[in-house]
Formats: C-alpha cells, sequence, structure tokens
C-alpha cells in the first residue's frame, strides 16, 4: 500500500522528467558562488541541497534560491511544496545558513537564516 495513498493521485500529471532534473541541475551549477547541487522529490515535495562557496552571503543564497525555483515549470510549482537548503563548508565543517520554504499556494519563500 502506498504510504501517501490517494494524495498522490494525480501526481503524474505534474511529472519532472529525469531530462528536466538534469537540465535544473546543471543550470543551478553554473549560478555564481554554487559548488554543487542535489535535488530530491519525495511525495509532493521537493528538495533543493545547494553547497555554495565560502564567499557566498545570505543574499547571494536566496537569488540562487530564487532562480532555482523559477526553474521549476509553474504548472508544476502549483502541486509541489518546494524546501531550500544552503550548505556552506569551512574548515571541514558543514555549516546551513539558510533554509527556504515554500508552500505551494504561497506567494513568497519563507526563510530561516542560522
Amino acid at each position: 500500500k502506498d504510504i501517501y495513498g490517494v494524495r498522490l493521485r494525480d501526481k503524474e500529471d505534474y511529472k519532472i522528467t529525469d531530462k528536466e532534473l538534469d537540465k535544473m541541475h546543471s543550470d543551478i551549477l553554473k549560478m555564481q558562488t554554487v559548488k554543487d547541487v542535489d535535488i530530491k522529490i519525495k511525495g509532493r515535495l521537493i528538495k533543493f541541497f545547494i553547497e555554495y562557496e565560502v564567499s557566498a552571503n545570505n543574499d547571494k543564497m536566496k537569488a540562487v534560491f530564487n532562480d532555482s525555483y523559477n526553474l521549476i515549470k509553474e504548472d508544476v510549482r502549483s502541486y509541489y511544496d518546494v524546501t531550500f537548503y544552503s550548505i556552506v563548508e569551512k574548515d571541514n565543517k558543514k555549516t546551513y545558513p539558510i533554509v527556504g520554504y515554500k508552500h505551494k499556494n504561497d506567494k513568497a519563500i519563507t526563510w530561516q537564516e542560522n
């Protein structure tokens, strides 16, 4: 039995193809201060894990997150919630300076700065 029950019955109407994911991945990697990116989809949630150069400030990270969000097709955005995790590694220690969350019905991303 599916853990999501009937909540995902229309997911095929809002599918993100492997080709689209690959394109998003490569487009994000080209953005300034981005070192690496991982995109995961589970249920009705898209998660972006973006590793930044140490020089990236919070405003730059937010701009990259907004640009990443805009890479998702508009009709697909109306189906999924999206979370953004920033990762910065310095002196072999990982930190997560900003986390962002966008509910499918919200107009803007909500930020939590650590």
